[in-house]
């Protein structure tokens, strides 16, 4: 009854026009969680939106972990300093995730990052976000990308301002598949930040991160495009790059927090990844394109919770 009093003091703080709370304890009683389905008001929240909220730890790693009480932006903005470990998958244009097929990985990914307490982000197909946002789903949504334009007259481009309203929490920047100008990239970063949102930006090579760490990204995601989709994971190939792009960002002083990815198919290669200085992985095809998500997730997620 405790923590259902604090709930409700939490809420106070919003103008709550609808609440519904629900306590269930999980099979293994280990954990307990509260689904309260909340309408702010003072334009906090465009529509009803359903958080789950964990009670043994601090935050909730596995979903939004909105704290009651506190306003979107606000909460987007705790989102960026929650445990630093980020397991991004980039579903790129795949044919598995292909129209009504991502509903199941979404849930798959909700189902594992509860299971792991691992904090797992997905990047869906650009045309397939509003599905999946539409889901009452606690996964973090990112886009793939987004373009330096604005609201209004701009046919076919993908807007920072319209991505946020659209419950997206923020965009991967300068993929190898979509490169674009260091101007382009400079202005996004601080266009995210402004908004509160997540910025995953990636490179290529440890020039690239050190070209970019003064623009203090959320992420850095290092690549070497000749990896990405080899199944040759960057942490055994090219281990120099993850440890050198930790220390370049180290000695710049940059906020920004290093990912690695290209080639990474097994638990083994993301354990090394963490060893050598990455804080979270970006992988594509490694997860997308395995016959059995639960398992591939569910390995990931075990070698970056252990």
């Amino acid at each position: 009854m405790q923590k259902i009093d604090n709930v409700s003091r939490g809420i106070d703080k919003l103008q709550v026009r609808t609440a519904t709370v629900q306590q269930r304890i999980s099979q293994n009683n280990e954990r307990s969680f509260l689904i309260a389905v909340l309408r702010g008001g003072g334009g906090r929240f465009d529509k009803s939106i359903m958080f789950c909220l964990r009670f043994n730890s601090n935050h909730c790693l596995q979903c939004a972990g909105i704290a009651l009480g506190s306003s979107y932006d606000e909460e987007l903005n705790r989102m960026q300093s929650l445990s630093k470990e980020m397991f991004i998958i980039n579903c790129k244009n795949y044919e598995e995730v292909s129209g009504k097929k991502i509903r199941r990985l979404v849930k798959t990914v909700e189902r594992v990052s509860k299971k792991y307490n691992v904090r797992i982000v997905l990047a869906p197909p650009q045309h397939l976000v509003g599905l999946v946002t539409e889901m009452d789903s606690s996964v973090m949504i990112l886009a793939q990308h987004v373009d330096d334009s604005v609201v209004g007259s701009t046919t076919g481009f993908v807007v920072p301002e319209l991505l946020k309203k659209s419950k997206v929490g923020g965009s991967i920047i300068n993929h190898s598949e979509h490169r674009i100008p260091s101007n382009t990239i400079q202005r996004l970063v601080s266009k995210l930040k402004e908004l509160k949102m997540i910025s995953v930006l990636c490179v290529k090579n440890t020039a690239e991160v050190k070209r970019y760490a003064k623009f203090d990204a959320d992420y850095i995601a290092i690549e070497p495009p000749e990896l990405i989709g080899s199944g040759k994971a960057i942490s055994k190939q090219r281990p120099e790059l993850i440890t050198k792009a930790a220390s370049i960002l180290k000695d710049t002083k940059s906020s920004s927090k290093l990912l690695c990815g290209a080639g990474i198919v097994s638990g083994a290669d993301v354990a090394k990844a963490m060893e050598l200085g990455s804080v979270g992985i970006l992988v594509a095809s490694g997860i997308v394109k395995a016959e059995n998500w639960e398992k591939i997730i569910s390995e990931f997620s075990r070698s970056m919770a252990g």
